[in-house]
């Protein structure tokens, strides 16, 4: 660790590490500034500092403290300052989970053991809101989407790891919209969906009240479970469900056999119909719950 007499010796010593490791891309620092001559950061002003560098730029996670003041910890990335509100480090010190915030935005972040990124989400007051990314280990990007107040908007794309792009599509409001293309490893179309051409059908609200009892007694009957099939509608069909209905908890508690309001005794004989439903739109009844 150094004395620094100057806020620009940092870059000089900095260079030096670097130099010793053989110019290396990522090198460790640490400082100690004296009293009369403190780091400021938007966070508060701080007299020692230590963290990693990377193409020349601090990166990643830095521990500082100052006179008066605990160890405060802050994000490096690209030339900006986040604060880090919660951390957890692999055995080797390396981040692998942290969430880290600035007067408006926080973040989400996970790491690969091997130090990539492996996937980032934003949050605007605790709501999913901008760009979702995530990462192979080998550090290319294996899906990205955008958020809008927490709900999927704009364009998606998925990758395999060799790079070439597996499906793209957009969403509209959390809906699929649009054409979405699908492709093989090799880059080559293999599918292609127009969300924008395919019929869609709203059932009124006393339509999807007659389904719910239906459904009802289907969870109460099993043997009656094979009527039900045919009485769901027809895919990317929307219906008015109870506003406590969460297909993906419901699918989960199925797959793990677990109890659940919109579940028979034996959950997994409704995974067919779970499937059936997953084509669907749903909206929220005015009642809570019909069951």
């Amino acid at each position: 660790m150094g004395d620094f007499s100057r806020k620009e010796s940092l870059l000089t010593e900095k260079k030096r590490v670097n130099s010793i490791s053989r110019n290396r891309i990522e090198s460790k620092f640490s400082a100690r500034f004296p009293n009369h001559n403190i780091l400021d950061t938007p966070f508060g002003s701080f007299s020692t500092a230590s963290g990693k560098y990377k193409n020349d730029q601090q990166d990643g996670v830095w521990s500082y403290t100052g006179e008066g003041r605990g160890n405060t910890l802050l994000y490096h990335e690209n030339g900006n300052i986040w604060k880090v509100d919660e951390v957890e480090y692999f055995s080797d010190d390396e981040p692998s989970y942290a969430k880290i915030s600035n007067s408006r935005y926080s973040k989400i972040i996970h790491w690969h053991d091997n130090g990539q990124k492996r996937d980032e989400t934003t949050y605007i007051e605790g709501v999913e809101h901008g760009q979702y990314t995530e990462w192979y280990k080998n550090g290319k990007v294996k899906s990205e989407i955008g958020y809008s107040n927490g709900e999927f908007d704009g364009n998606f794309a998925s990758y395999y790891e060799n790079g070439q792009a597996e499906v793209t599509g957009t969403y509209d409001a959390g809906q699929p919209a649009g054409i979405w293309s699908y492709y093989n490893e090799e880059g080559d179309l293999i599918d292609e969906i127009n969300y924008d051409s395919q019929e869609k059908r709203e059932l009124s609200v006393k339509e999807s009240r007659e389904f719910w009892r239906r459904y009802q007694l289907a969870v109460k009957e099993p043997k009656v479970i094979s009527k039900l099939l045919d009485e769901i509608p027809e895919e990317n069909s929307t219906i008015f469900a109870p506003s406590d209905f969460d297909i993906l908890a419901v699918e989960s508690d199925a797959i793990e056999g677990k109890k659940n309001k919109y579940l028979p005794k034996n959950p997994k004989d409704f995974l067919l119909v779970i499937e059936r439903l997953k084509e669907l739109y749903f909206k929220p009844l005015p009642e809570k719950s019909l069951l």
